[in-house]
């Protein structure tokens, strides 16, 4: 019964298991990275420094943090979201503080330097420009429940800025930039962050 089966059905070696081709590229190999394709994660701290009539106000009291996430559309296009969080403090009145929290829908754009620094240079080091719009709530001492009203500052917010990024080996890239925000309902509250970030997720790819 056996000597008539075809040959390709038996199992010679037992540590290595027989598959069909379409299997083969259906499952993922053990020592293959699983990420999301085209897809970045990003971590920062940045500088917030205010500006117009904001600083009459407030001063910024240090360091914010953000997180973002990206992906790549199409040619130098990305699209994504970035969260900020930061504290300020008021000036009329000593120990209180005001924390805006943003999130933002952005848009950013690589324009290509390989004509510049060469083909191997411009996968290393990337120039962007970015811009988006938001939604900015301001929570009083860094109290959850206790957000200001719509009426009080802006909600509604833009930004937009330039940087550069610095690919790393093992799929990590670090990326500085500086970014102006404004406030749209209420222009009067804008401010100008300086921020470094680390990236990870399909930095070779996107």
């Amino acid at each position: 019964m056996q000597a008539d089966m075809p040959t390709e059905q038996y199992n010679l070696n037992p540590n290595y298991p027989m598959v069909d081709g379409i299997s083969a590229q259906l499952v993922p190999q053990k020592n293959e990275n699983i990420t999301f394709p085209r897809t970045v994660f990003s971590l920062g701290i940045y500088n917030e420094v205010l500006t117009n009539s904001t600083k009459d106000n407030y001063s910024a009291s240090g360091y914010g943090v953000s997180f973002g996430m990206q992906h790549k559309i199409r040619g130098i296009w990305k699209g994504g979201l970035d969260i900020r969080w930061s504290d300020w403090l008021a000036n009329s009145t000593p120990g209180s503080t005001l924390s805006p929290l943003g999130i933002y829908s952005k848009i950013e754009g690589d324009p290509p330097i390989d004509f510049l620094v060469g083909k191997d240079w411009g996968k290393i080091i990337q120039p962007f420009f970015t811009g988006g719009l938001g939604y900015t709530l301001f929570f009083n001492s860094r109290s959850w429940l206790a957000v200001q009203s719509k009426t009080s500052l802006g909600q509604v917010s833009v930004t937009y800025g330039v940087g550069f990024r610095i690919t790393l080996p093992k799929s990590f890239a670090l990326r500085t930039s500086v970014e102006n925000w404004r406030g749209v309902q209420t222009s009067d509250y804008s401010a100008q962050i300086y921020r470094l970030e680390i990236v990870f997720g399909d930095v070779d790819n996107i």
